[in-house]
């Protein structure tokens, strides 16, 4: 067990150095360039996502083979086991963390079984949890093609197609969104630091987490936003991503070590996004817009139509509830 003044410095300087090798090149920034610089473009720039995805990576290996297998600092950290292997920090598929029930006592286990099992159960919990969104997707994608199959324009067809297809496409951005970021984060934020803390969840572990995702308010700062718009911006972000940490801290722990699940969850929810309080359908999908609140065009409007909508929306938000109630119940019980 490591001690809790080494576990909060191995922690930063692990979570520190994710930061640092994705701005190091900006410093440029604060030495000699006094004309801001557009980084939200730098930061979507192909080249530069790959560059960066090389450099999380180098400096992820750099840290686990550093901290965790050179035999001087392992042995430093965990005097009792000098060999600290590689699924310790769930970085194997097949192992599982157990639990002796009754007592304190932790093992891991290699049973691809119950991991597969375990990963089957995680994905059902974020089903659960965006069973709104995923429903109100699924309604917007099947008006969109009643909407555009009866259109004889076929420009309208494949805008159409292009539409509901662009939240699905895999690209470098889609790449970087859905499979590096949530990989690297959760080896980094899930499996090294529960670790690093004998896996225990305390609530301040999230907090790096969070804290890794306040360098969003440097770009902000080269896009000309207001201090305040950022200041709002990077609190309620910290707070997301604080709270998003300790969800999957949770599940990981729950479900034995199972960091796949961990990224699986990470990633669906980077597709997703934060939930909407109203159905996206209501303002995007081209048969309901003229119907819905947010149109100003009152003259399409009729007691029916207006009536459906508002059922839309309830149906909605007590979906919004029971995903959220359900998943509560799942995630924090035993």
């Amino acid at each position: 067990m490591m001690d809790p003044f080494i576990s909060a410095t191995l922690t930063f300087i692990i979570s520190f150095s994710y930061i640092l090798a994705i701005y190091l090149p900006d410093f440029s920034l604060f030495l000699k360039n006094k004309e801001k610089k557009n980084t939200k473009l730098k930061r979507d720039d192909p080249k530069e996502i790959k560059k960066r995805a090389i450099k999380v990576s180098l400096v992820i290996i750099f840290n686990i083979l550093i901290f965790y297998k050179w035999e001087y600092f392992s042995s430093f950290l965990s005097p009792t086991d000098s060999k600290i292997s590689l699924f310790e920090l769930g970085l194997i598929p097949g192992y599982n963390l157990i639990t002796i029930k009754g007592t304190k006592i932790r093992y891991w286990e290699y049973d691809l079984k119950l991991y597969f099992f375990n990963c089957l159960k995680i994905s059902k919990l974020f089903l659960i949890l965006f069973i709104g969104p995923l429903a109100d997707q699924l309604f917007n994608y099947i008006l969109y093609c009643k909407y555009y199959n009866n259109s004889n324009n076929n420009k309208n067809i494949n805008n159409s197609r292009k539409i509901i297809l662009s939240a699905i496409s895999f690209d470098i951005w889609g790449f970087r969104n859905y499979v590096f970021g949530p990989i690297t984060e959760e080896i980094v934020y899930t499996g090294i630091t529960l670790y690093n803390y004998n896996f225990k969840n305390y609530w301040g572990l999230p907090l790096f987490f969070g804290l890794a995702h306040i360098h969003h308010g440097y770009e902000l700062y080269h896009e000309n936003k207001s201090l305040l718009n950022i200041v709002v911006i990077v609190f309620i972000q910290l707070s997301y991503t604080t709270l998003f940490g300790y969800l999957t801290n949770t599940i990981y722990l729950k479900y034995n070590g199972n960091l796949m699940g961990c990224i699986l969850f990470h990633s669906f929810a980077n597709y997703m996004g934060f939930p909407s309080l109203s159905p996206r359908c209501l303002y995007e999908n081209p048969i309901l817009l003229k119907y819905s609140s947010e149109n100003t065009n009152i003259k399409n409007r009729n007691g029916i139509c207006m009536f459906l909508v508002k059922v839309i929306r309830l149906i909605y938000f007590v979906l919004l509830i029971i995903g959220l109630l359900d998943f509560t119940v799942k995630v924090f019980t035993l």
